[in-house]
């Protein structure tokens, strides 16, 4: 999937997940070994299962279940790997995280 369809798909989801009510999110996973770069987004990403290796800003971390970041203000793509198996995690869009 492009950039471009990756963008799109995110403007146009629908679903619910953990995310506050008047956000839409996107449930992603990633297998080992596999590597997505998050277009630009109002909203956070946030670990569902497994551990992550985020890459955005010009700054590395790690994440665990339950753990959040805010990519509202990235200008440019964050880039997300999976460490030690497969990686579940949500892209909550228009809005911070509301639990």
């Amino acid at each position: 999937m492009s950039t471009a369809e990756m963008t799109l798909l995110f403007e146009a989801a629908e679903r619910k997940g953990a995310c506050s009510s008047s956000d839409s999110s996107l449930r992603i996973v990633l297998l080992q070994g596999e590597v997505l770069l998050v277009p630009p987004a109002r909203g956070t990403l946030r670990i569902l299962s497994g551990t992550a290796w985020i890459s955005f800003e010009g700054r590395d971390m790690l994440l665990s279940r339950d753990e959040y970041i805010n990519i509202a203000l990235c200008a440019e793509r964050t880039v997300v790997a999976g460490l030690g198996g497969a990686l579940l995690f949500e892209v909550c869009l228009a809005g911070a995280l509301g639990f």
